[in-house]
């Protein structure tokens, strides 16, 4: 009777159907090639929809950062501005001390009038600079960087480095606040892997809308101009591990297809 009152209770199903007991040998039945295959299916599906390394783009930094790193980077190009000109000064100190004049010899009697003129030429040549000169001088290697004739890269303030494959033949350079496009490749890692890249990016210059070492490293590139970029960790992305290696060393080829102004 009980069993028959649960059945008309519940619209004519058994409440032992809904039970614990047939749930837990529900479970420890084994499952069928359908449901494995279903389970298989739902798998696949998620590993596809996973974000992939590809989709890494530049990060784009807040308002609150960007002036951070504007006032740090304000900071350390002050601070090497003015060890290069504690450096030149001391080199110009050095030089004036050791510059000892010349000691007469009889020999000298029958020096000829062009070896006269060659001595003139030498004392001209080593004419220490002005201060206008060397302030100058460094303010030219702050901006436009310092190149190194062996290696063929030019150091840019926060040791951004970079190197002119292709140089462009577009009659205006990339200047701050332009909006320009480009294309670009980024490498990294032990074996120089491809991280990411981008057939067109368009982003603002100067305004934070990427890493550092963009910022600072296109700025001089015409249009067509192909450009070999090291970024160090400082003007990328820090400790962030983007598929290269926590603090890894960034290598980007960069060709500037367009300054839309």
């Amino acid at each position: 009777m009980a069993g028959k009152r649960n059945r008309n209770e519940t619209g004519g199903k058994s409440v032992l159907a809904d039970s614990p007991k047939k749930a837990k040998i529900e479970e420890e039945r084994p499952k069928s090639r359908k449901e494995l295959r279903a389970e298989r299916k739902l798998a696949a599906k998620l590993v596809e929809d996973a974000p992939q390394p590809d989709d890494v783009q530049p990060k784009r930094l807040s308002k609150e950062e960007y002036k951070k790193q504007k006032q740090e980077l304000r900071k350390m190009e002050r601070k090497e501005l003015r060890r290069e000109e504690i450096k030149l000064q001391r080199k110009l100190k050095k030089e004036r001390k050791h510059k000892k004049p010349k000691k007469k010899d009889s020999s000298s009697s029958t020096s000829t009038i062009g070896d006269v003129q060659q001595t003139k030429t030498e004392d001209q040549s080593i004419t220490p600079l002005n201060d206008d000169q060397v302030n100058k001088k460094i303010l030219d290697e702050l901006i436009y960087g310092k190149s190194d004739e062996t290696s063929g890269m030019t150091t840019l303030p926060m040791g951004v480095q970079y190197q002119d494959t292709v140089v462009g033949q577009g009659l205006d350079c990339v200047e701050n606040k332009n909006l320009v496009t480009v294309k670009y490749r980024l490498t990294g890692g032990k074996f120089g892997r491809l991280i990411d890249s981008s057939n067109s990016f368009t982003f603002r210059v100067g305004k934070g809308e990427v890493i550092q070492g963009w910022d600072i490293g296109v700025q001089g590139m015409r249009e067509g101009g192909r450009r070999r970029l090291v970024v160090p960790p400082k003007a990328g992305y820090g400790s962030q591990d983007i598929g290269a290696g926590p603090g890894a060393i960034l290598n980007f080829d960069i060709t500037l297809l367009k300054i839309v102004r």
